[in-house]
């Protein structure tokens, strides 16, 4: 009898130490691995800031001038120019940032047009010129990491005056400074981040009061085809334009 309760004891015993050898054994023995990964990011920066100002609130010519002698002032309300006018404080863009992308540049004057008058300059019967009476000026001062302008316009057959460090200036028609525009901006990818933007562009205009009779013929003919006295002979509707229409844009963008 003593004998089967020791059997059973030493079974039990035995039972709760096989027991405790898993514990002990799941608790001290297994496969483990792993891995992980940590970062952090910021949005890059663009900070390119576009303004445009004007002397006139909204456009580059008005409804009256006054100069000296010369008064000149609309019958409709609309927006004039004169022999004797001009506006030598003008429209200005200007460009400034730093962003960290790659970045491309588009200005541009859109589709323009130009006062003109076609004329006779050897009195052989024929228009073998064109009269622009009213001249533009675009000026250009830009910082040291800025483009200059000066090849873009002689490449399209402008003079560059660059007397003034950091500042070009070209004159023409708006068609002449358009063409600068594009030339100037078909390169004008920043593919290195970190470009320094740093420009300002300023369009002015005058239409002078001249001394020249040949001139002042021209003027008259321009002034009468507004008034609806057309000239007669060789003249055709494409042989001058009385309006002046441009459209001053830049824009800068993100390139991939």
């Amino acid at each position: 009898m003593k004998k089967n309760k020791f059997m059973r004891l030493a079974s039990v015993m035995l039972m709760l130490c096989l027991i405790t050898t898993c514990a002990i054994s799941g608790t001290f023995a297994k496969y483990t691995t792993s891995a992980n990964a940590t970062d952090t990011a910021r949005v890059a920066k663009w900070g390119i800031v576009l303004t445009v100002s004007d002397t006139n609130g909204s456009t580059l010519f008005a409804e009256e001038y006054e100069a000296g002698n010369i008064t000149v002032v609309s019958q409709h309300s609309d927006d004039v120019v004169a022999p004797g006018t001009k506006n030598e404080t003008g429209i200005t863009f200007t460009i400034d940032g730093k962003p960290e992308v790659a970045t491309k540049v588009t200005a541009s004057l859109g589709a323009t047009k130009d006062v003109f008058i076609k004329y006779d300059s050897d009195s052989n019967g024929s228009l073998d010129a064109t009269y622009y009476p009213v001249v533009f000026t675009l000026t250009h001062t830009y910082g040291t990491g800025a483009n200059s302008i000066a090849s873009a316009a002689t490449a399209v057959g402008l003079t560059v005056d660059t007397s003034t460090p950091g500042t070009d200036v070209i004159k023409g028609t708006l068609a002449d400074i358009q063409k600068v525009l594009v030339k100037l901006t078909e390169n004008m990818t920043h593919n290195n981040p970190g470009y320094i933007y740093d420009s300002e562009f300023t369009l002015t205009w005058a239409w002078d009061f001249d001394t020249v009779n040949s001139n002042h013929t021209l003027d008259t003919m321009l002034g009468n085809i507004e008034a609806g006295i057309l000239p007669g002979g060789v003249y055709t509707a494409n042989d001058y334009c009385t309006d002046l229409t441009f459209n001053f844009s830049i824009t800068v963008e993100q390139v991939d």
